[in-house]
């Protein structure tokens, strides 16, 4: 192996490119990238085709000119070359193929070039193996194995071809620590930027890490602090000549601009990074821009714009990467129109894949929208236990806003339903982001026939016909407890009433599906709850919801 090259003067720097193979991939790292380029330039192609070193040079040289087919065309060609003994150039090559292979997409290729570098390994990989593992998993939705693996690739970043490395996995281990813990994220990209300088390594990776950390400031709140990181992350991408991380840095000053009440500049930007995402075929950041437009418009009340837009890209096929984005725009989008029971159901299955995902920010304001919907619809005391929890996971991470579907409302929830121990946590969140329009509960009325209207619409038949029980069944369970409101029905005379020629244990267990089914129905009727007392039903009627009494159905006749 190679000695590693740091603080390298001129004249040892202008030695060593003398022997382009040996030194090359060393300096292509540091300063004197430019004059490794100009060396490379003037060699044959057959003379780089016989040469690892030469052909990983030749296929970074191409990822930096935005051309892959040729960077992985010389980096496959590198991998085939590379010696048994050149271990630091095999990984580092294994990585950035891999990188690549990511970018595009192609998991299986990313996971083939793995599998083929740990081959031989033994059993501490090499620190760039171990990065490309961190991206893997990373790809995979395997967040807490990512984070581990670049925990493990930094630890071993000495024994890298160069520190560059080090500043990568840096980085990269913020970008994974962005939605769990960004104070620590903002910590890690300090650090990188100071290894960058210190190490004397080339400034191209600068801009990334500087729109990493504005993300970073963003998602604990600090909003002027993120808008000087972004805008640096942007000049410094502009100078570089790094089009996708000015397109980066550009949707995530978007992302500012909204929570600072800047709707319109919010929407300018997003439109023209999404012109500029197609025309680059960035198909990822293409989606994530389509998602975000659609929000700020639902967020204005053109829903039927907002529809038409995610139709438009997502028609034929929604990525595994977009999708609990979009079922939580969707979500969003029911809370908003009163369809508690549909917004209800999405917004508990986000709350558990994201907690799955170790996804803490998504997941805090997936649950302040779940408390905004129960206190909508009158049921305030799930209202403060789903606020509470999202009271609990902001304070420990944080979070003073979140940077996917945050809305002034959910602030105005937090201060309405938090717990007085949360008073301070609650005080500090972000408002900026101001909804179209009060959005006013529903009116409820039962009517003297147990029929159920909606503001002014009767809740459709299709509703009652839930799980195994049956629409006429589960009609006669919602109106025998009706009846007898605001009294309860013990759990043995419910059953006998309902199914009579079932004996005891059958009947209980037809009542048990039938109330489950009950309560389905029911989440979709604001103020409406089911309510169990000593083994007794009963309806719960909260604020919203209205019976129409006998003597008031005559007087509207």
């Amino acid at each position: 192996m190679l000695p590693v090259m740091t603080g390298t003067s001129v004249d040892d720097a202008d030695a060593l490119l003398t022997d382009l193979p040996t030194n090359g991939p060393r300096l292509f790292d540091g300063l004197r990238r430019d004059d490794v380029g100009a060396r490379l330039a003037r060699l044959s192609p057959d003379a780089i085709a016989e040469s690892a070193a030469l052909s990983y040079l030749a296929g970074m040289a191409a990822a930096l000119d935005a051309d892959q087919d040729r960077a992985i065309r010389h980096l496959v060609r590198a991998q085939a070359l590379v010696g048994a003994e050149e271990r630091a150039l095999a990984a580092r090559i294994a990585f950035e193929l891999g990188y690549l292979y990511l970018s595009r997409t192609e998991h299986a290729a990313a996971d083939a070039t793995l599998l083929r570098a740990q081959d031989g390994d033994g059993p501490i990989l090499s620190p760039d193996v171990e990065h490309l593992r961190a991206l893997v998993a990373d790809a995979a939705g395997n967040y807490r194995e990512a984070r581990e693996a670049y925990r493990s690739a930094i630890s071993r970043s000495s024994r890298a071809l160069t520190r560059v490395t080090r500043v990568l996995a840096l980085t990269n281990l913020a970008v994974s620590l962005n939605h769990r813990e960004p104070r620590e994220s903002v910590s890690l990209c300090g650090l990188a930027l100071a290894t960058l300088d210190a190490e004397k390594l080339h400034p191209q990776i600068r801009p990334s890490v500087r729109n990493v950390m504005g993300y970073a400031l963003t998602c604990l709140g600090e909003l002027e602090l993120a808008r000087e990181a972004l805008e640096g992350a942007r000049e410094d991408a502009r100078e570089l000549k790094q089009g996708r991380i000015q397109l980066y840095a550009t949707f995530n000053l978007a992302i500012v601009d909204e929570l600072e009440g800047r709707g319109a500049d919010a929407a300018a930007s997003l439109d023209d990074v999404l012109a500029r995402a197609r025309s680059a075929d960035l198909a990822a950041l293409d989606g994530w821009t389509v998602i975000r437009r659609a929000w700020l418009r639902s967020r204005d009340g053109d829903v039927d714009g907002a529809q038409r837009l995610v139709k438009d890209r997502f028609a034929a096929h929604v990525p595994a990467a977009h999708a609990d984005a979009l079922r939580m725009l969707h979500a969003v989008d029911d809370v908003r129109a009163h369809d508690y029971g549909r917004a209800r159901s999405a917004l508990l299955e986000l709350v558990r894949t994201y907690g799955e995902k170790d996804d803490e920010l998504d997941r805090f304001v997936a649950l302040l929208w779940l408390a905004t919907l129960y206190r909508d619809s009158g049921r305030d005391a799930l209202a403060r236990r789903s606020c509470n929890e999202a009271c609990a996971l902001g304070q420990a991470h944080g979070f003073r806003v979140a940077t996917n579907f945050w809305d002034a409302d959910l602030a105005t929830t937090a201060r309405d339903c938090s717990a007085p121990e949360y008073a301070e946590f609650v005080a500090g969140l972000i408002s900026g982001a101001a909804p179209a329009e009060p959005r006013p509960r529903p009116t409820v009325v039962i009517a003297s026939d147990g029929t159920i209207v909606l503001d002014g619409t009767p809740l459709s038949d299709d509703v009652w016909r839930q799980g195994r029980t049956g629409r006429r069944q589960l009609r006669r369970l919602f109106d025998a407890l009706y009846a007898a409101y605001p009294s309860a029905i013990e759990r043995g005379q419910l059953a006998d009433l309902l199914w009579p020629d079932s004996d005891g244990d059958r009947s209980i267990a037809n009542l048990y599906a039938a109330i489950n089914d009950l309560r389905h129905v029911l989440s979709a009727v604001p103020g409406v709850t089911l309510d169990v007392r000593d083994g007794a039903y009963a309806l719960d009627l909260g604020g919203a919801a209205h019976l129409r009494h006998r003597h008031e159905a005559a007087n509207d006749l």
